[in-house]
């Protein structure tokens, strides 16, 4: 009796109520914070160093840009202040001259159209889903540079001259060369010259007539066409 009330009075396991979700603070935002930002004593520190550096440098930047930046002015005399920060006035009156150099105010619409054939060659290699990728890398590679230089040498001499076509011309290959040295736009350009090759060594199809003449045949003679 004894023994049986002792068997009784032993606790009992819990039943499992399958798996448990993980705790907050392993999961989220918090979790990844822990795992990367402050797993250890070094990296704790490491990360309050890195954050206060990035405080003073977000003040100064703003307080530089916005909060004691010149707004207005006739002249540069204005950004001469003590204690003053960024001059948008000047920014705002020359800025025709950063985008367009030297190009006057009539044949800017050359750099636009430049861009925009520059955007328009690009595109295709970029987005996956559209089509002629082959074309668009002949085009982007070979054509579009003649017709740049073209059109920025001002077509007989009447543009800003040759020293801005080809820094623009230059400019606008840099970033050619640097989106198709993605990996992205490799395997597009890979992939064009492989269905290229494929279609190139694709085998001629035979004429219709000489299909005509082996359903005749086979037509004529069924037991050959049988073994066959």
């Amino acid at each position: 009796m004894q023994g049986d009330l002792t068997a009784d009075a032993s606790p009992v396991a819990p039943a499992s109520s399958g798996p448990q979700p993980p705790p907050r603070s392993e999961i989220g935002i918090i979790g990844w914070m822990r795992h990367n930002l402050f797993s250890s004593w070094g990296n704790s520190l490491l990360t309050v160093i890195a954050i206060y550096v990035l405080y003073r440098l977000i003040v100064g930047v703003v307080d530089w840009a916005f909060i004691n930046a010149v707004w207005t002015g006739d002249s540069g005399e204005a950004s001469k202040v003590e204690g003053s920060g960024a001059c948008w006035a000047f920014i705002r009156a020359k800025f025709g001259q950063f985008i367009y150099g030297r190009y006057p105010d009539a044949e800017r619409w050359r750099v636009n159209l430049v861009f925009a054939m520059a955007v328009a060659g690009l595109l295709p290699l970029m987005v996956p889903q559209i089509p002629g990728k082959f074309l668009s890398a002949v085009y982007t590679l070979f054509i579009f540079p003649v017709i740049a230089f073209w059109l920025l040498t001002g077509s007989g001499g009447s543009g800003a001259g040759i020293v801005d076509a080809v820094g623009l011309v230059l400019a606008v290959g840099g970033v050619i060369a640097l989106l198709l040295s993605r990996r992205g736009a490799s395997q597009t350009l890979k992939l064009a010259g492989a269905r290229a090759g494929a279609r190139s060594r694709r085998r001629p199809r035979a004429p219709a007539r000489l299909h005509r003449q082996c359903r005749r045949q086979n037509r004529r003679y069924p037991s050959r066409a049988r073994t066959r």
